[in-house]
């Protein structure tokens, strides 16, 4: 898969990316400006990704590095989070 493609999963699996992106904001009080700064987005791109948008692969890795989690947590929900 190219770095600019998108995630190449279903909406339900994106949804649930967004719902554990906006956890994991909530949880650290972080806002979706400094989300958007570090991955080098717009705020509008990261309001998408939370609302079950897709976002790009290496957003993906970015948001989890931002937030200390395993990247298979955020897509899957896998345990251990971190």
């Amino acid at each position: 898969m190219m770095n600019n493609q998108k995630t190449p999963y279903g909406h339900e699996l994106n949804a649930q990316i967004g719902e554990r992106l906006v956890e994991l904001r909530k949880e650290d009080n972080i806002g979706q400006d400094t989300v958007a700064k570090v991955c080098k987005v717009s705020v509008a791109a990261v309001s998408n990704w939370e609302n079950g948008k897709g976002m790009k692969v290496e957003n993906l890795a970015n948001v989890a590095r931002l937030f200390g989690v395993r990247s298979d947590w955020l897509i899957f929900g896998k345990k251990p989070k971190r």
